[in-house]
């Protein structure tokens, strides 16, 4: 081979490779959104001492019904982790959720928390879509999984919307089912828009897996309450988008009046525990901030504490007042404070409960 054609035969090689780098990056990004056309979504269900059976059968027979009209471009798998549960019966039915297509099982030794369990199921997902749904969900709408899955490369985030069962509460129900129905006017997908953060929640939401690994559920959320108000703020802090959508699934698990008023006594513990971080967290924080700047906390809490037990007979009757469980509200938090609030102007945190 002369020079000349050596010198012709390197120029063209090196062509070649400037050529398949100059394609490289575009062919990454093809890859790339490849990988999410066609990629696994983990149904994530936390659960304690209740089986979501019928809400697991609904989700994985969308699921084959989502797989045959995708040409199979698409695949799923459902996650239960049990916290710890410790009525036999539930554990029972519970291992028998086996026997359906897709579902795997995780049994906790010791209880966790509502944080931590979430935190371990995403841990153990292999989807890079991770649907998060609470056990007592209900399956209403036959195309949901479909259609939470054609948002899917709208937004980092997803968010569903929580239903509320069509049916009157049963006898014991009413102070619960009144406050979801007093909640129904702030649920469409365009209302939360305005405010998304604010109105995230963890009872059904998808979330992209890098979201997930950006910010994780707080596991200082050990008791009820406050886990979604928590990841609300790190989500707006780091930019994460958020879609509201009005793909719903029904809340069919309406406490009665006494495992409703234990839920608030334990979020206001939360609450009190966060306080110190961020005295917004929660209606009860701001505005016994705002009172400590005036040193009104004390007279309040001496006034409402006394009256709590009336709050409670009055709540646990066939005709709550949900002005009165506010009140409620407000005692159970100044109950939990272990120290008082200061008054010193606090940081606002935006967030509302």
């Amino acid at each position: 081979m002369t020079l000349r054609n050596l010198k012709r035969h390197h120029g063209k090689e090196n062509d070649r490779c400037a050529a398949f780098f100059a394609f490289l990056p575009a062919f990454c990004k093809v890859s790339v959104l490849f990988s999410y056309l066609y990629a696994v979504i983990s149904i994530l269900i936390p659960t304690y001492n209740f089986c979501p059976g019928a809400l697991v059968a609904a989700l994985a027979a969308q699921a084959e019904t989502l797989a045959r009209k995708t040409a199979d471009d698409f695949a799923c798998e459902i996650l239960v982790a049990d916290d710890a549960s410790t009525d036999r019966d539930t554990l029972r039915r519970l291992h028998g959720l086996s026997r359906i297509s897709g579902c795997r099982l995780i049994f906790l030794q010791a209880n966790t928390g509502r944080a931590a369990i979430r935190n371990r199921l995403a841990r153990e997902a292999h989807g890079e879509f991770l649907l998060f749904i609470d056990a007592d969900a209900e399956v209403t709408d036959s195309l949901f999984l479909e259609k939470m899955w054609a948002e899917r490369l709208r937004a980092d985030v997803v968010c569903g919307r929580v239903g509320l069962p069509p049916r009157p509460a049963s006898p014991g129900r009413e102070l619960r089912y009144a406050y979801e129905l007093s909640a129904e006017s702030r649920r469409p997908a365009a209302v939360r828009a305005r405010r998304p953060y604010a109105h995230f929640s963890t009872f059904c939401v998808m979330m992209r897996r890098r979201a997930w690994q950006a910010v994780g559920f707080d596991e200082r959320c050990t008791e009820y309450g406050y886990e979604d108000v928590l990841m609300g703020l790190e989500l707006q802090a780091r930019g994460v988008s958020i879609l509201h959508t009005d793909h719903t699934l029904v809340h069919c698990g309406i406490d009665t009046n006494a495992e409703f008023l234990r839920k608030t006594d334990a979020a206001a513990r939360t609450a009190a525990r966060l306080s110190s971080d961020m005295p917004d967290i929660s209606r009860a924080s701001r505005l016994c901030s705002r009172l400590g700047r005036l040193y009104l906390v004390g007279p309040l809490r001496r006034l409402l504490l006394p009256a709590m037990p009336l709050l409670r007979r009055q709540l646990l009757g066939r005709h709550p007042r949900l002005v009165l469980f506010k009140l409620y509200q407000l005692g159970a938090y100044l109950r939990a404070l272990k120290t008082p609030v200061a008054h010193t102007r606090a940081k606002s945190a935006s967030a509302a409960r």
